[in-house]
């Protein structure tokens, strides 16, 4: 927590974390879920797949059929072989996400996935 800010949510493994070791009144535990189980939440991830015909196509009928629903996309880098591309992906919960995730890197066109961090 941060005074006139709020509250920002990092990873239990995020580097940020560290700086505030000494100052353990100001976190919060949380987590996903609760008694709602009809809930939305995002998760972001970062993806890089070749530039070729069809392999955006491929990355999103991917998310589709995984129940995922794409809320934001932006190609963040560009080269004439790769796109980086940062997509917000409305799920249930996390693991919802992880399984995203793993359909995502079995996925020939894909060259990688990460979560984002921070």
């Amino acid at each position: 927590m941060t005074t006139g800010k709020g509250v920002t949510i990092h990873t239990i493994d995020c580097d940020t974390l560290e700086s505030f070791a000494e100052t353990p009144e100001r976190w919060l535990d949380v987590a996903w879920g609760g008694s709602d189980a009809d809930a939305v939440h995002v998760g972001r991830v970062n993806v890089t797949i070749a530039n070729e015909p069809g392999n955006l196509g491929s990355l999103t009928t991917v998310i589709g059929k995984q129940g995922g629903n794409i809320s934001n996309l932006k190609i963040t880098n560009r080269s004439l072989d790769f796109f980086e591309i940062m997509i917000d992906i409305e799920v249930g919960d996390v693991k919802h996400l992880t399984t995203i995730i793993a359909a995502l890197r079995a996925n020939p066109v894909i060259n990688s996935v990460e979560r984002a961090r921070g």
